[in-house]
Formats: structure tokens, sequence, C-alpha cells
């Protein structure tokens, strides 16, 4: 038979011995008491990293949109599109590399970056030579009109940037950099592939 005791029914009945001394409830030393304290730890923990983990991307898609809206605006008046602009800073930062090494890079097919490639050959942005080891393989390289536009770029954002920083505490402003570093490679590293998908269809299928 189930134990209905008045201490295990209603908190406020506890015995001295598990009320405290100015009569708050603590079930700290109490069996049950420690079973519930545990269990509600747990939802208070899940909650509360479901929470934080959609704030958190609440707050990464609005960044996107405004970066991306940043980019139509700012980074096209040099007469670049998004991908133009990202390939160029990769050539920059890499140096001379095959176009597959670029084509991952900027996560697009080699076709894509082909097209890409011939854009910015002819914005003389870029040269394609023979690779001095393969004669096969066609490797892209930044011309100095190039490196040139994207210091200027760079040079730009870094002052917008730094004027949406103004009022961030000087401690978050010196973190900031390393937690979005962190934030990408673990990102990165949660590999679609290990995870399960519903497709669409299973969840859009309206039940008959």
């Amino acid at each position: 038979m189930a134990d209905t005791s008045p201490s295990l029914i209603n908190p406020h009945l506890a015995s001295p011995l598990i009320r405290g001394r100015k009569g708050n409830t603590d079930f700290s030393h109490h069996p049950l008491g420690k079973a519930l304290d545990n269990r509600c730890h747990q939802k208070y923990t899940c909650s509360m990293q479901v929470n934080n983990g959609l704030q958190i991307y609440q707050a990464l898609s609005e960044l996107a949109r405004r970066y991306q809206f940043r980019n139509r605006d700012e980074v096209c008046c040099y007469g670049l599109t998004v991908s133009q602009c990202y390939a160029l800073e990769a050539l920059a930062d890499s140096g001379k590399m095959p176009s597959s090494d670029l084509a991952t890079r900027l996560g697009l097919d080699l076709s894509s970056t082909t097209r890409l490639v011939d854009q910015l050959v002819r914005k003389k942005l870029a040269v394609r030579s023979k690779s001095a080891e393969d004669a096969r393989i066609r490797e892209i390289e930044i011309t100095d009109s190039g490196k040139r536009l994207v210091s200027r770029i760079q040079q730009d954002l870094i002052a917008i940037v730094n004027q949406a920083l103004t009022d961030f505490p000087g401690d978050v402003q010196k973190a900031l950099p390393e937690v979005l570093r962190r934030l990408s490679r673990a990102l990165g590293e949660c590999s679609p592939a290990s995870k399960t998908f519903i497709p669409v269809e299973a969840i859009t299928r309206t039940k008959r």
C-alpha cells in the first residue's frame, strides 16, 4: 500500500526534520526530496539548453540575414557579388590553388566555381595558370589588383564592425572573435551524415 502520510502529500505539513528552521520546506536530506530535486534539476537543465539553443539559433539567423543584406549593400558597390568576394578572400588568404580546392573552400560544385573564376579573370582580379607539378591542373591566383580590392573591402568592413561594437563592453569585444570561431568549428563538426533526418513528406503529410 502506498505511503500517503502528510509529509509526502503536502510539503507544508512536513515534519520538523524535513522543514527548514524558518518554516520553508527543505527536502535536501529526504529520499523523496532528493529524487524530486534531481528530476527537477534535469528537466530545468534540459529546458535551459533547449531555450538557449533556440535563442542562439534565432540570433545567428538574424545576424546571417543582416550580414547578407550588408553584403548586397556594401560589397556589391565594389562591383563584386558575394561569391566573388569570398573567392577573392580565399585566394588572398591561401594563395594559388587548384579550382577543386577553391570549390571546396567556397562550398560550390566545380562547374559553379569555374564560372565564378571566369568572371574574376574577366575583371582581371584573378588569373589561371598550369600547375608546375601537373600540366593538366589549372591553378587560380589572385592578381595585385585583386589583392588591393580585397584589402579595401576588408578595411571598410572592419570599420563597419568596429562601429557596430562601439557600445559593447571591452571584455565582450575581446572574447567575441574566439567565441565565433569556436562556434563555427563546432557547427562544422556536426556532420549531417550522422543525423537521422525525417523526409519533409512525413512531416507535412495529412493524416486521413
